[in-house]
């Protein structure tokens, strides 16, 4: 049902849309059921191909907005076309500054790209060191929440021992959080 939706859907209104709002939402949902699938199997492929095709265009632009960077950067690398993941992080590595925001995209992506290339540890790693600075992106909490379960994923995949017992902290504290009441 869910790639049902997102054939339909998600990556049609990517490929009729002009604007990049559309290609982070088919992004997403790809590297999400991705990573519910555990196996990654579940939405590779011709899915990550034609998204691929859609983003392709908006890699040399020398934008600021990470969170659409980091987004291009799942798209490429759940594809496969490292050269441009490779771009990207060069685009993002020749931006001055270090800022809280340069720093959160910097190491988001290379957690991402540690996952693709199944260094779990490396990918915990990166993210915990920004997970509480994470709002800095933009987006709103349920578009980030992509990058907890990024972590949580890598951290059951992790060889190290304590990563398991940190993915079920992590996941009790989503809980937690979902269910709280809203705080103004």
């Amino acid at each position: 049902m869910a790639l049902e939706l997102n054939d339909k859907h998600s990556i049609t209104s990517a490929g009729k849309s002009r604007g990049i709002g559309n290609l982070v939402d088919a992004s997403q949902l790809l590297f999400r059921l991705d990573l519910m699938d555990g196996t990654e199997g579940l939405a590779t492929g011709s899915r990550w191909e034609r998204v691929y095709e859609l983003v392709k265009p908006y890699v040399p632009a020398r934008h600021r907005i990470s969170f659409c960077d980091i987004h291009f950067l799942m798209t490429c690398a759940s594809a496969g076309r490292w050269d441009t993941v490779d771009e990207i992080m060069a685009k993002i590595e020749g931006y001055e500054g270090d800022d809280q925001w340069l720093r959160t995209t910097r190491a988001i992506m290379d957690a991402v790209v540690a996952y693709k290339r199944e260094l779990y540890a490396k990918c915990v790693d990166q993210l915990l060191d920004v997970k509480y600075e994470m709002q800095c992106l933009g987006g709103s909490i349920a578009q980030r929440e992509v990058f907890t379960k990024l972590l949580i994923a890598a951290a059951l995949k992790s060889t190290v021992h304590w990563h398991r017992k940190l993915a079920i902290n992590l996941a009790n504290e989503w809980e937690a959080f979902r269910e709280a009441p809203t705080v103004l």
